[in-house]
């Protein structure tokens, strides 16, 4: 009667083990795209530069800060207070993902304010006086200079007039 039963929970077991290996296709939750999921598809060229035909969310321009509030963004290395650069250590080659702090003043609380990191919207989020965070990864966090900018629009969508606009960098650098 042991075997009989001995038996059984080795097929039980086999059929649950199939049955999680199997794979199910990811979806997104998120409308937010990573910047390798936004492709360009204007151009049927295989050879063409990847990097190229990545378009970013906020228009790579020379901004100028514009509207009331502060921000100032924190992490681990210090603050962006008074125009500093606070900097960020990882490890090279690992993915990670990593929660910089954003200290948001005098911001017009009724209208929406988009986070931006290097170009690519992360968050919408509605400011006046908060601290929060916002998390970034992938490219974000490749070793260099990167920036976060909050931009509101004046009839709350990309496509309105920018009303107000601020950056601050930050720097990742390799243990």
């Amino acid at each position: 009667m042991k075997k009989i039963w001995a038996e059984i929970i080795t097929l039980f077991m086999c059929i649950a083990f199939v049955g999680c290996s199997s794979t199910m296709p990811q979806t997104s939750s998120s409308n937010i795209a990573t910047p390798s999921e936004v492709r360009e598809n204007s151009s049927q060229n295989s050879t063409e530069d990847v990097s190229s035909s990545v378009v970013k969310d906020l228009p790579s321009s020379n901004y100028k800060d514009m509207g009331k509030g502060t921000l100032v963004i924190a992490t681990e290395g210090g603050t962006s207070e008074n125009g500093k650069t606070p900097v960020i250590f990882l490890d090279s080659g690992e993915s990670h993902s990593y929660a910089i702090g954003i200290h948001v003043r005098d911001f017009d609380g009724s209208k929406l304010s988009y986070v931006y990191a290097d170009g690519y919207l992360i968050s919408k989020e509605q400011y006046a006086d908060e601290d929060s965070s916002v998390r970034v990864k992938d490219d974000r966090l490749a070793v260099g200079m990167h920036k976060i900018e909050i931009v509101q629009y004046d009839i709350d969508k990309p496509d309105g007039k920018m009303i107000n606009y601020k950056s601050a960098s930050y720097e990742v650098k390799s243990k």
